[in-house]
């Protein structure tokens, strides 16, 4: 099966070698010298040997370059061994390797090339040496950077204003900016958001006039803000008075200001109430308003609040409050003196052991200090001196278990979890695994604190909803994890799949694979019908609507197309009267024009540029921006981008008429990658175009656009391209399957063993059993085994490996749920498989449909960050 599109904007790829960063076309270390000085084979250092101008092992000669650690055989003279030391900007930890950044003066330390001052009017903006000090800030005075500070930010000194405070609760979050501006992500059905409308957004949108806020906190529908002066602003739901607005007003997608007769400094959410905490010498008194079934706004009744008012009762018995907490059915103080009381819902014995019912209950712990508490739902959780945690309440998932954890500053808690932060930035969670909030795959319930993956970046504050949590980095950015059905995880995606899910479509006789989208023939075999984005037409139904149910595409002819190509963001057919047609996306001439009409077509269109060929097209493959095809003397014909030669010409120049890639006589096996293209001649796999990751395989990183043959051991009877690596199926018992070209995610399915980044040369991949067909995504292939079973291998941000967990892998995996199929295919993040009894399955990545299927399945166990919020490096 043959994957066509792929596209990664703007990807550079940047090697480290031994902390020296190094361009990947120009990196080399000469006799096999590894960044260290050393070489990479194990056991070749030997401690105590650091000796300039000696190799370790006498007998070695200059090819062995066993040199001691932080030395070099540069000039490759046996004569005087490893005469170089690896600490210089010419050879900085190894040789070869100059430290020169762009617009910069560098400083070479142990091997390590780091910028020293960057030169005037330059700004290192991303921190990578491998482009220096980057950005000029003479040119574009009024960018941050380069580029905005996203919403609701601020630009200081060439860096946005970091995210101080993040909250969440049900469907959506809100961030404070340290320059007080809010952002909100998320459902926006009563206006949550904030921002005037009540449209939901994946990704952070700007709260509408609030540009001075202190805190913030968000509730189940509605969302409030405390601003410069003590004035607090509440937007959203307000049926149950949650606003704190009287009046009846059901929602209000604008902040509204909080009639409180007081200055405040704090606020907190539960789900329909709010309390808030009044300023005073050494804390102050506790307002609360909206629902109160169980009594948790401490009025002592039970009906709703309809505005603030201040807990009386609370300050006789116990005086000043310095911090409250709102959960779920019951809200929580610590007082002056650093006891903790109570109100509210107290059936599990979350507040009071006696489990009496009163507006205030007694203190929870009486004779410890309380540094923080957070309770939600049915467990409530405190941090007493010296930063031991005590939880009680409901535990039968175990989320008020808090064995082994020490130093804790901060809590948070879920419907049935619980995450705490550590005095070292480290974010830990337990209990219930509902949606991976745990941040982790499985299993269903941990009891033991489970440390979160934060890539190293210290947390500065959580806070938790209901399936969610998210964390205030060190590095002024936002992560979240756990449900992500309304984008509250706020980077932008919805759904995914770690295992296979059966696509609405009935019988399918024939799948085809873009980059979000996906085409096949089903029921009859003239219907012919496509699912997933379509942002530029190319579902071809028409419309600009992406949709998760296929749906038949407008279809010129009285029979299903001959053959068909999905693209990045295009759709290309051939009919078998000989006409091709092609829509969606054509800034590239990818659809044959060129005229700026044509910029997008929504369905089937004629491919003028072909008119003049003379029979009809087999074996179309869509890549980036380009098409190609077969003629009927199976020479390849392709037309649009020809950047890096993919198109098989000289010219580097748009090109919306066909012509014949140059070289080669008959092929077969046709695949376009993102800016490469493969195929097959005499058994033998040539591929060109981009070969900047070695994807051509021809040992080289030259990009060409003359094909060059690949060097297999086998003859070969398959080939796909992936993004910037391509694999090949050839004629031997095992293993049957090599890849080669880019490996940064494993996608050569080679191992442990295989290099980290890239191989100029195919590698073989280890299978079960022989395979039968191949697919390729943007950095993940599947393999089709004999016996039915699908194994797949490379990234897996989105499970589009379908082995039931997410984290890329090296080594084939087999697939969950999927047996007796008979062909396969790859989208950029996702994967599908077709068996014997024409049903199609699919898994992985699912936001705009792709996956056939309108189920929302499980969300990536690793936080993920939150989009358009500013780059602190």
């Amino acid at each position: 099966m043959r994957y066509n599109w792929l596209v990664w904007m703007g990807l550079s790829l940047v090697v480290f070698i031994g902390g020296c960063i190094e361009d990947p076309q120009k990196m080399s270390f000469a006799d096999g010298i590894d960044a260290r000085g050393d070489s990479d084979t194990p056991g070749s250092d030997t401690p105590g040997s650091d000796t300039p101008g000696h190799d370790v092992d006498s007998d070695s000669d200059a090819s062995d370059s066993h040199c001691p650690r932080g030395y070099g055989d540069c000039d490759e003279n046996p004569d005087n061994g490893c005469e170089t030391k690896l600490d210089s900007l010419e050879h900085c930890g190894g040789c070869g390797s100059v430290c020169a950044p762009a617009n910069a003066t560098a400083q070479c330390t142990g091997g390590v090339c780091a910028i020293e001052q960057c030169t005037q009017d330059f700004v290192d903006c991303d921190g990578q040496i491998a482009n220096g000090c980057e950005y000029n800030r003479s040119v574009s005075p009024d960018l941050c950077c380069g580029g905005t500070c996203g919403p609701a930010g601020i630009c200081s000194e060439d860096r946005c204003d970091s995210v101080v405070r993040v909250s969440t609760q049900a469907d959506h979050s809100c961030a404070l900016r340290a320059g007080g501006g809010v952002v909100c992500w998320g459902d926006n059905t009563f206006g949550q958001l904030g921002n005037g409308t009540f449209v939901a957004s994946r990704t952070p949108v700007a709260v509408s006039g609030i540009h001075d806020a202190l805190d913030v906190s968000v509730g189940y529908y509605f969302s409030c803000a405390v601003r410069v002066g003590g004035e607090l602003w509440c937007w959203g739901r307000n049926a149950v008075r949650e606003l704190g607005q009287g009046a009846e007003m059901l929602r209000s997608p604008l902040p509204i200001k909080v009639p409180i007769e007081a200055t405040i400094t704090s606020v907190s959410a539960g789900a329909h109430h709010a309390c808030a905490l009044e300023e005073g010498p050494s804390g102050g008194a506790v307002w609360c308003w909206g629902g109160n079934v169980n009594g948790m706004t401490g009025n002592g009744v039970s009906s709703a609040a309809r505005e603030p008012s201040r807990l009386d009762e609370l300050l006789e018995q116990a005086g000043s409050a310095k911090k409250v907490r709102s959960g779920i059915r019951q809200s929580c103080a610590i007082m002056a003196d650093e006891r903790v009381f109570c109100w509210g819902d107290n059936l599990a014995r979350q507040l009071s052991e006696s489990g009496q019912v009163s507006d205030i209950y007694p203190p929870i712990l009486k004779e410890s200090r309380a540094l923080d508490i957070a309770p939600f739902h049915e467990h409530t959780c405190v941090i007493v001196e010296p930063g031991e945690l005590v939880c009680r309440g409901k535990n039968s998932g175990f989320q008020s278990s808090a064995q082994n954890l020490a130093g804790v500053v901060e809590v948070a808690t879920g419907l049935d979890h619980t995450c705490a932060r550590t005095l070292e930035g480290k974010v830990f969670c337990w209990g219930h695994n509902g949606f991976h909030v745990l941040g982790a795959p499985a299993p269903a319930q941990i009891g033991d604190p489970l440390e979160i993956d934060l890539g190293g970046v210290a947390a500065t504050q959580i806070d938790s909803g209901l399936f969610q949590v998210c964390a205030a980095l060190e590095n002024g950015k936002v992560a979240c994890w756990g449900n992500n059905a309304s984008g509250q995880l706020g980077n932008g995606e919805s759904s995914v799949s770690l295992v296979a899910l059966e696509v609405e479509l009935g019988a399918v006789h024939e799948l085809r694979a873009g980059e979000k989208h996906m085409c096949a023939r089903h029921g009859e075999p003239r219907q012919f019908a496509c699912w997933g984005l379509n942002d530029f037409g190319q579902l071809g139904d028409g419309s600009f609507d992406s949709r998760a149910k296929p749906e038949g595409v407008l279809w010129p002819e009285d029979v299903a197309p001959a053959d068909y190509a999905l693209g990045q963001l295009h759709t290309c057919a051939v009919a078998v009267t000989g006409k091709t047609y092609c829509w969606g996306r054509n800034n590239s001439a990818q659809l044959g024009r060129t005229e700026a009409t044509a910029a997008l077509i929504g369905d089937p269109d004629p491919v003028p540029a072909l008119a003049d060929v003379p029979s009809a097209l087999s074996e179309l493959s869509a890549g980036n921006g380009h098409s190609c095809a077969l003629d009927a003397g199976k020479n390849v014909v392709c037309w649009g981008h020809n950047n890096e030669g993919q198109l098989g010409r000289e010219t580097t120049n748009v090109i919306a008429g066909h012509g014949l890639l140059s070289g080669l006589g008959p092929m077969s096996s046709l695949s376009a990658g993102n800016m490469h293209g493969c195929a097959i001649h005499d058994q033998k796999v040539y591929c060109w175009g981009r070969n900047s990751q070695g994807q051509l395989g021809d040992g080289t990183e030259l990009s060409r656009s003359a094909p060059a043959e690949v060097a297999l051991p086998a003859s070969a009877s398959q080939v796909v391209a992936g993004l910037d690596f391509s694999c090949a199926l050839v004629e031997s018992s095992a293993p049957n399957v090599y890849c080669w070209g880019q490996n940064s995610q494993g996608q050569l399915g080679a191992g442990s063993e295989s290099p980290a980044i890239r191989s100029l040369a195919p590698l073989p991949v280890v299978l079960a059993t022989s395979a039968t067909d191949l697919t390729a995504g943007r950095q993940h292939a599947c393999a089709l085994l004999t016996g039915g079973t699908v194994s797949c291998w490379g990234l897996n941000n989105y499970g589009q490996l379908g082995a039931g967990n997410l984290g890329f892998v090296r080594s084939p995996v087999a697939v969950v749920g999927v047996s007796n199929a008979v062909s396969i295919a790859a989208t950029a993040e996702s994967s599908c498989a077709l068996d014997n009894t024409q049903r199609a399955s699919c898994w992985g990545h699912n936001a705009h449909g792709q996956l056939g299927s309108s189920a929302v399945g499980v969300l990536p166990p690793k936080p993920v960050t939150v989009r358009n919020l500013p780059r602190q490096d």
